[in-house]
Formats: C-alpha cells, sequence, structure tokens
C-alpha cells in the first residue's frame, strides 16, 4: 500500500517548486514540515488519533486556501496532496473504526 502521508509531501514540495509566489512557497513548506513530524511521530511513538486528525485536517484546510492563489502544475500539486490526505484520513478511521468493533 502506498503510504499517502508521502504522497502528499512530494506533491506539496512539486507545488513549492513549481510555484513563482514566495508566500504560497513559504506556506507550502511549512505544510510539508507538518506532514513530515506527523509520519515522523507515527514511526517513532503512538500518536493520539484525535490530535493527528486535528492537524490532517488544518492542513488540509490550509492547502484547500491556497488553491484560491494558485493555478496550472501548483494547483494540480495542492489538489493531489489535499486528496491524497482525505484518503489518508478516510482509510485510518476505517482501520480504527474495525478495531474497536473487535
Amino acid at each position: 500500500m502506498i503510504d499517502q502521508l508521502s504522497v502528499a509531501r512530494r506533491s506539496i514540495q512539486r507545488a513549492s517548486e513549481t510555484t513563482d509566489n514566495a508566500a504560497v512557497r513559504e506556506q507550502l513548506n511549512s505544510l510539508d514540515e507538518g506532514l513530515m513530524e506527523l509520519t515522523e511521530e507515527d514511526k517513532t511513538q503512538d500518536s493520539d488519533p484525535a490530535s493527528e486528525t486535528d492537524r490532517l485536517t488544518s492542513i488540509e484546510e490550509k492547502l484547500v486556501g491556497l488553491l484560491d492563489e494558485t493555478s496550472g502544475a501548483t494547483e494540480t500539486q495542492i489538489e493531489e496532496a489535499r486528496d491524497a490526505i482525505d484518503i489518508f484520513r478516510q482509510e485510518h478511521t476505517e482501520w480504527e473504526d474495525s478495531e474497536q468493533r473487535e
């Protein structure tokens, strides 16, 4: 299975490389750092699922906000990052729900 957060990070990094807007680039770099922290926490310790969900929601909302400020390849990459986060959250929620039922 492809790690959707890694897909999101790569898409954000590509968007950062393609934008000419310095403010957008700075925001994308910040979002990339946030995702990096989430993926590293997942590898090193048990993280609070509620906190993780809140952080992912915040990142996704910021990506949606950036869509209004971008176009072309940058916009496409941001959409791909947003979609990957959404897929991760859906898969993660389904997994947690099935664990709780057992």
